[in-house]
């Protein structure tokens, strides 16, 4: 599914509204993967074909101004985190550059204080990749990228390297979004009071 593709899938007219809406009304908004590529295109951006297909775990380095930002600041040069898209995107107009990686320019980006897209995956944990590597559709996609090679070869790679990234990664994860979650507090919309939400 691609974010441009509101013809097949007429919801995402719907939720790139309500992106604008967020944004207008000041609400914290926060896109990972397609939602990062929705983000981008509902504030201007355009939907692009990646230069290459992103599976797996791979590394992503915040760009200079990521250094400095509340959230990406977390991530070390060369960060293993994992990855699953085709599509990318142009930076909508006034949005700051945050990481990117070799394959893919546009990892993260942020608009304004409270707007974050982010193209990997910082919130798959072990169980969620597992269960994406089991998932038929996804299966299909990694036989197509293998060009008749045993796509299960690369599952049990995925496999082996999330054993390999998963403690930083989760570790990374609850930082991450809780720096994004006390956006929150400093919106118009914020609470009086923080509140511990359990672990899925």
């Amino acid at each position: 599914m691609s974010a441009d593709e509101t013809d097949r899938h007429p919801h995402l007219a719907f939720e790139s509204d309500a992106i604008r809406e967020g944004v207008r009304l000041g609400i914290p908004v926060l896109g990972i993967c397609l939602g990062a590529q929705l983000i981008a295109a509902a504030l201007g951006g355009q939907t692009l074909r990646g230069s290459a297909t992103e599976i797996g775990w791979g590394e992503v380095t915040p760009t200079e101004a990521g250094q400095e930002d509340p959230l990406i600041r977390h991530l070390r040069a060369g960060e293993q985190i994992f990855q699953w898209h085709t599509d990318t995107f142009s930076l909508p107009a006034g949005a700051v550059h945050l990481a990117r990686s070799g394959s893919c320019e546009h990892q993260a980006f942020r608009v304004g204080d409270t707007v974050y897209g982010l193209q990997f995956h910082l919130e798959a944990d072990q169980a969620l990749i597992a269960r994406w590597l089991r998932t038929p559709h996804h299966v299909r996609e990694l036989e197509r990228l293998a060009g008749g090679v045993d796509p299960h070869d690369q599952i049990r790679d995925i496999a082996a390297r999330t054993a390999e990234h998963i403690d930083r990664a989760t570790a990374l994860s609850r930082t991450v979004f809780g720096e994004f979650i006390a956006r929150f507090y400093g919106s118009r919309f914020g609470y009086r009071r923080r509140l511990a939400l359990p672990s899925r």
